[in-house]
């Protein structure tokens, strides 16, 4: 997946799956950076959302639950 950090400040992006939390990596400021799923989140048909936390900052933000499955892709 590819994550659009369009700010100023890096950010480290994380994954949901119902409670259960996984860091994805560090995107850095005004950067388009390519982070994968675990593979145990890539098969079949997943609810996810993605928090994106900002470093020295307390701004998170969460993305509303998204449905991926196999070869899903965004505009």
């Amino acid at each position: 997946m590819e994550v659009d950090n369009q700010g100023f400040a890096d950010v480290t992006v994380y994954v949901y799956e119902g409670t259960r939390r996984v860091r994805l990596g560090l995107t850095t400021g005004s950067s388009t950076t390519k982070l994968s799923l675990p593979a145990s989140m890539a098969r079949g048909i997943r609810s996810l959302r993605f928090l994106c936390d900002p470093i020295g900052s307390s701004r998170r933000s969460v993305s509303q639950e998204i449905t991926v499955g196999p070869g899903t892709h965004s505009p």
